[in-house]
């Protein structure tokens, strides 16, 4: 049984001992008890803030706000005691109150970006002392260091979360070994629907736009509906400026590696005789040739992007309104020699340990096989605040998703009009609607009910490796919270319904076995319950145990074909059945002035689980032989730990620490689970230097990850044959790489102007992860020097 492996006793026997040790070393409270509470208020914004943390230090008691800035902490004797109210991102509230009544106090934060200076992508918000789940927040200072590139490379360094790649121009999150329709993104607000059940569907979101990004690690399904079985990731804007004038900033990226060039502009701004209303409008763009390996160019690996976003947008201490528009395009090669045109040659190609049968030389050139993409959204939310302490809340989404895959190889006798159209061509177009009532609080209590629909249309209009379909979605939820001293639990109930009607062609029909139009209907309820327990100064845990589902998507039912972006002949089985997932997790917490961090314990047995499995033989298609996947349904169990540390050492270093690692298993065939990540472990050492004339904020960071090699893999599941040879792909070797970044903010006279210099792998270590789709024929990218510079412009009044 693998090390991981927990039993379920178990868990709940270890958590009940804890808590009660918690329970039994505090303080009582007897006598008359008051309560403080109030709202969180941003002071350039007014708005209420969330995840603010409230404590009182002295009574090692505290709360969180809510999604609005309120707060409630009960349970307090009558004394003279210090509050305190902070959030990274903003200064630090203190003040002093006397406590002889209930009180409402309402606090004001002023955005400090000192506050957010020197983090990396690991570091977690103060909240999380409060959460149930292991969280990591982003904000747009700790993105600063990854702009120009995508939204996986973003998140590959937070606990947790590891990448999915098809050669070095895509790359999708894996959130503890779940990844595609298991992880819910959302983009400003609205589930990003484009495609993503392909391996290298990766998320159609410019790198540029996003001012914060929060990833909550394991089962999150009765807010965000089906799917939110790994976890779930939100991208937002920075939110819109509401002081007159106009002001932005232009971003500007360089990486060798693949001669990458990257830049963003953005302009915003808002009314002198508007107070509350703010506009933004931001293109950005990225263009680069083939990567390099250490040992060989990649051909055909380059591409191009551009991409714009506009938002307007008007608030208030009673309303909110926002209309968002974004569009997202992109190019890009996919490396040609994993389309190859036998079995045999196919074999030997993965004979040769990832060494390319014909070298490449570095261009810009993007040729066929290739992906053009793009993905517009428009979101609209109207939000209202009520005197009593209600709110209603409103989001409306359309979503348009347009893929085109153009074939390395056409059929003999291919008329010449037809060479240059799409062997693969889908249209999606999405429409959801969400409305929410954020109740006032009842005496400990608040909560949530929401309603969620969706409508989806998918047009193919090409080789159909999927039919064209329709899919509608209802769900409804309730949400309540409860906070008293220093305990707080969540727990609420979600039912969905969907409907899926896929529509065949004659030639579908025949080769598939099944009707014109095949309807499915989908139900399932889901729970969740969280608790959460501060039981000293800097310590809590939380614990939340819940349920989620996801129908079988579209491919997993139908696929018969060349998918031809990860270059597998894949089959679907229209037998499948509803997965379910039940999930358990226990995050400690630690938050103190020297040391803050978080390791999560986590259990998710699945029911129904579905996977793609390589099969031994090829199949040799008139585009060429590729390797067979086939759908299948399985019960599983995935286990793992994962977390972070930050030790502040010296007041001029910090040393951070991280680890993910999760374990698959087959409970039907008593085996490991295909495609896992590789267990991962980083460390960091940053060094924050003195101001010296304009140079500010100077820092060094040097940072080490290590990928253990994947041992837990079916024995000979990659193997391949033909009526003449075979081949066993195992699993690559593990691999260390070592990062050097350097940076600082130089104050010019008329701006300050923000520059870093990294190097990634500095020692060009060779290697291929595990989770590589190309790793049968070809290395990851070697070492890449970038540059980056931002330079913040404006204050023009109007």
């Amino acid at each position: 049984m693998p090390i991981l492996t927990m039993h379920r006793t178990s868990v709940v026997v270890w958590v009940m001992l804890i808590f009660g040790f918690s329970t039994a070393v505090a303080e009582e409270n007897p006598g008359e008890t008051f309560k403080l509470s109030g709202t969180v208020y941003d002071k350039d914004t007014h708005d209420g803030l969330p995840g603010v943390s409230v404590f009182f230090p002295a009574l090692k008691k505290g709360t969180i706000t809510d999604a609005h800035g309120h707060y409630v902490i009960s349970g307090l004797k009558a004394g003279t005691y210090e509050v305190t109210a902070q959030i990274i991102g903003y200064g630090i509230y203190k003040k002093t109150i006397e406590l002889n009544r209930s009180i409402t106090l309402d606090i004001t934060l002023t955005p400090d970006p000192l506050q957010i200076e020197g983090s990396t992508v690991t570091v977690e918000r103060d909240n999380v002392m409060d959460s149930y789940q292991s969280v990591t927040a982003l904000d747009e200072g700790q993105l600063d260091q990854h702009r120009g590139q995508t939204l996986g490379e973003t998140l590959k360094d937070v606990p947790g979360v590891s990448l999915l790649q098809t050669g070095p121009s895509i790359a999708k999150p894996v959130v503890r070994g779940l990844h595609s329709q298991r992880v819910v993104v959302l983009n400003d607000g609205v589930t990003q629907e484009g495609q993503q059940w392909g391996g290298e569907h990766a998320p159609e979101i410019d790198p540029f736009a996003a001012g914060s990004i929060t990833v909550i690690r394991g089962a999150s399904g009765l807010e965000y509906g089906a799917g939110a079985i790994g976890g779930v990731i939100r991208v937002e804007p920075s939110p819109l400026p509401e002081h007159a004038g106009i002001g932005g900033e232009l971003s500007l990226n360089g990486f060798t590696n693949n001669r990458q060039m990257a830049g963003a502009l953005r302009i915003e701004g808002g009314l002198a005789n508007k107070p509350g209303f703010g506009w933004r409008a931001q293109v950005s763009g990225r263009k680069a040739g083939n990567a390099q390996t250490p040992r060989y160019v990649i051909g055909n690996s380059g591409f191009q992007e551009f991409n714009g976003s506009a938002a307007v947008g008007f608030r208030n201490h009673r309303w909110e309104s926002q209309l968002y528009y974004s569009h997202f395009g992109t190019e890009l090669g996919i490396y040609k020699g994993s389309h190859i045109g036998n079995t045999s040659d196919l074999i030997a190609a993965i004979k040769r340990n990832r060494v390319p049968l014909t070298e490449d030389d570095f261009s810009f050139a993007i040729g066929n096989p290739r992906q053009v993409i793009t993905h517009d959204l428009i979101s609209a939310r109207v939000h209202r605040q009520t005197d009593a302490g209600d709110r209603f809340e409103f989001q409306g989404g359309w979503q348009r998703n347009h893929r085109q895959e153009f074939d390395s190889h056409k059929p003999l006798g291919t008329p010449a009009e037809d060479l240059k159209k799409p062997s693969f061509d889908l249209s999606l177009y999405t429409y959801t609607a969400d409305v929410r009532w954020r109740h006032r609080p009842i005496g400990d209590f608040a909560g949530t009910i929401g309603v969620n629909v969706m409508r989806q249309r998918n047009v193919n209009q090409a080789i159909r490796l999927i039919p064209s379909f329709r899919t509608y979605n209802a769900g409804l939820y309730w949400i309540e919270k409860w906070v008293q001293d220093d305990w707080s639990a969540e727990a609420g109930l979600r039912y969905d319904q969907r409907w899926l009607d896929a529509s065949f062609t004659a030639q579908q029909q025949l080769k598939l076995g099944v009707n014109e139009n095949e309807d499915h209907v989908y139900r399932s309820t889901s729970a969740a319950v969280g608790v959460n327990r501060r039981f000293a100064e800097y310590w809590s845990i939380g614990i939340n145990a819940g349920t989620a589902w996801r129908p079988p998507g579209v491919n997993e039912l139908y696929s018969n074909g060349v998918h031809h972006g990860t270059a597998q002949y894949e089959i679907g089985d229209p037998a499948m059945g509803v997965e379910k997932s039940y999930s358990t997790d226990i995050t400690l917490h630690h938050n103190s002035e020297k040391i803050n961090g978080d390791v999560s314990v986590f259990v998710n047995r699945m029911d129904n689980y579905i996977h793609l499995y390589p099969s031994r033989k090829p199949t040799l298609t008139i585009r060429g032989a590729f390797p067979t996947f086939r759908y299948a349904q399985t019960e599983a169990q995935l286990t793992g730990i994962d977390g972070q540390i930050q030790w502040h050492a010296l007041d001029i270093v910090r040393l951070d620490a991280g680890w993910s690692i999760v374990r698959g298993r087959d409970l039907k065939k008593d085996e490991p689970l295909i495609y896992m990540p590789s267990d991962r472990f980083s460390g960091l050492m940053h060094w924050h230097f003195s101001d010296a004339g304009t140079i500010h904020e100077p820092y060094v960071d040097i940072g080490i990850t290590w990928y253990r090699r994947q041992s837990h893999v079916p024995e000979g599941a990659e193997t391949f044959v033909n009526d003449a040879d075979s081949v066993t792909v195992t699993p690559p070797p593990g691999y260390v790489t070592v990062d050097f970044e350097v940076g600082c903010e130089w104050h010019t006279s008329w701006s300050p102007i923000t520059i870093s210099l990294a190097i990634n792998n500095v020692f060009n270590t060779r290697y291929a992860n595990y989770l590589s789709r190309f790793r049968y024929y070809i290395d990851d990218p070697g070492r890449n020097i970038v540059l980056r510079v931002q330079i913040p412009f404006g204050n023009l009044e109007f």
